[in-house]
């Protein structure tokens, strides 16, 4: 198995990659024409896509590296522990009559957390993913990620601009130093999350802390 670092980086390498063509494109448009106006459009498009898709791919790979070790669900730290009874909530929430309660909290949630914990359920970014719901994501999940609320401001600018291109909106960027802001913020968020993520799972952050004696 590749080791978390590798994966990271060879998901952000092509993302790179792919962002740097088009800027190349970008840099030999001339100033204010329909040319650059058109590519402002596609890179904040564009730019949108990987920072949304890095940052699922950050999330998944954290899971799925989590399920691989096969942990007790009462092992884990709570969020995650939350997490992988998501789909018994949601069938517990289905029929909430005195009886089903009762027998959920008097039996069936301790049976629950001595099975081995899951997570079948997606990352759901909600098709847009603003800054809060990254937030709940990671509380859900563990990764601390502060440059987030750092760049919230340009962030939900972004996915705003990206939404309407996405629409077809007739909505342009503003300027080069606007996407350049859209970037820079993207990217610093895509870094941290990448280390934040290595981090958690190198320290086994995810596990619970051992009861004091």
């Amino acid at each position: 198995m590749s080791t978390v670092e590798e994966e990271i980086e060879q998901d952000l390498e092509w993302r790179e990659a792919e962002m740097g063509s088009l800027k190349l494109l970008l840099a030999s448009s001339g100033a204010n024409s329909v040319r650059q106006r058109a590519l402002l459009r596609a890179c904040s498009a564009m730019l949108y896509a990987h920072y949304e898709g890095f940052c699922r791919f950050c999330w998944t790979m954290l899971l799925d590296r989590i399920t691989a070790e096969a942990p007790l669900r009462r092992e884990l730290a709570e969020p995650l522990a939350k997490r992988s009874m998501n789909s018994i909530f949601r069938g517990l929430r289905s029929n909430l009559s005195d009886e089903s309660i009762w027998r959920f909290a008097n039996s069936e949630f301790q049976v629950h957390l001595l099975q081995v914990a899951k997570f079948s359920d997606d990352v759901e970014t909600e098709s847009n993913l603003w800054p809060k719901v990254s937030e709940k994501i990671n509380e859900s999940i563990g990764p601390q990620c502060p440059e987030l609320s750092a760049h919230e401001s340009v962030l939900r600018q972004l996915v705003g601009r990206r939404n309407k291109i996405a629409h077809g909106e007739k909505l342009e960027i503003a300027s080069l130093q606007q996407f350049q802001q859209f970037e820079q913020s993207a990217f610093v968020v895509m870094f941290e999350l990448a280390i934040a993520v290595g981090t958690y799972l190198a320290n086994k952050a995810y596990m619970r802390p051992p009861a004091n004696p």
